[in-house]
């Protein structure tokens, strides 16, 4: 059966009109989403194939809204086929608050009042460790989409080791620092308001299937160095004081080394992401955030703890390779 008759006979089941579908506009994954209404409600239909997970997804959302966080209500779901039916949080993402001259700085405190709930959730069952394999998995997309591309010279075996192992010893720095349920992926795009609702939960969260435990440092970065915008200077040392308040931070010099750890490893991931997203699965409009990513990362360099790190990309990727690899940009 195609995947559209598949579809169709799923929102059938679901008792809707499938001539009545509006696709939304695709992110960076697998995934699409398509708004369809009845005569009642509104719904958001979430297409998930392989290798996406939408049984994760929906054990996420569980945990979630049992402990009061805003997340869309699973109305139906065909794990098999990879298929949900959402309940419809509305057209005010944070990405189109922002972009409509919606103050920032209100917006960025909601969204840290509720990663502070998140963070008193004290159920993990399912939920997947931030663990090494989990941590290679990042760091090899860096390593087999952006290096070669930036770069024509090969890495040696020894370099990549070297890249593994320093890594390694800075995955068990970050370690030390206060862990619970992270969402991985907490910044403003998967973020939507719900102005009916009060306090925290007026923070509608969207996108969470990656959810694991790990450091709580690793959603403080996601959301103050954001990879698609520019978070102003003056909101970003706000919230990080108001983090720094309220949030779970335990001893402050070890929080603040995670934090310096993880910015950096997230940076180099989404920089091999992007870049796979254009080489591999023809994706543009990602590229033009390759620089603001780079900037990111270079600005935690200095960082004593991380001079292995930067040392490591003097030496393989000098700053003339720190930008979108010119085979990329002459084929966009």
């Amino acid at each position: 059966m195609e995947r559209i008759e598949q579809i169709q006979y799923f929102l059938r089941h679901c008792g809707l009109d499938a001539s009545k579908l509006t696709w939304l506009p695709s992110d960076a994954s697998f995934r699409h989403y398509g708004r369809i209404k009845d005569e009642k409600n509104s719904y958001i239909l979430m297409d998930a194939p392989a290798p996406e997970l939408p049984e994760q997804f929906e054990l996420v959302d569980k945990i979630l809204s049992k402990n009061g966080l805003s997340v869309p209500f699973i109305y139906e779901h065909d794990f098999k086929n990879g298929f949900l039916l959402l309940e419809d949080f509305g057209n005010d993402t944070y990405t189109h608050l922002l972009a409509q001259g919606e103050n920032e700085e209100n917006l960025y405190k909601l969204a840290l009042d509720s990663l502070f709930k998140i963070q008193e959730i004290r159920d993990f069952e399912g939920i997947p460790f931030y663990d090494h394999n989990w941590l290679t998995y990042g760091l090899s997309t860096f390593l087999d989409w952006f290096v070669p591309l930036a770069n024509p010279k090969p890495l040696s075996n020894a370099a990549i080791q070297d890249f593994y192992q320093l890594w390694q010893e800075l995955y068990q720095e970050a370690m030390k620092s206060p862990q619970g349920l992270i969402l991985i992926d907490y910044h403003v795009d998967n973020m939507i308001r719900l102005s009916d609702r009060p306090g925290y939960q007026a923070c509608g969260l969207l996108d969470f299937q990656d959810a694991r435990f790990g450091p709580f440092a690793y959603d403080l970065v996601s959301l103050l160095e954001d990879a698609r915008r520019d978070v102003s200077p003056s909101v970003r040392e706000k919230m990080w004081s108001y983090y720094m308040e309220k949030g779970v931070v335990g001893d402050k010099a070890i929080f603040e080394k995670a934090y310096h750890i993880l910015a950096a490893k997230r940076h180099i991931r989404v920089i091999g992401v992007f870049t796979r997203l254009k080489a591999r699965d023809h994706k543009n409009k990602y590229l033009c955030h390759i620089p603001r990513v780079w900037k990111l990362l270079e600005s935690h360099l200095d960082e004593p703890y991380l001079k292995s790190l930067k040392d490591w990309l003097n030496a393989y990727l000098p700053s003339e390779y720190r930008k979108v690899p010119a085979c990329l940009q002459t084929s966009t």
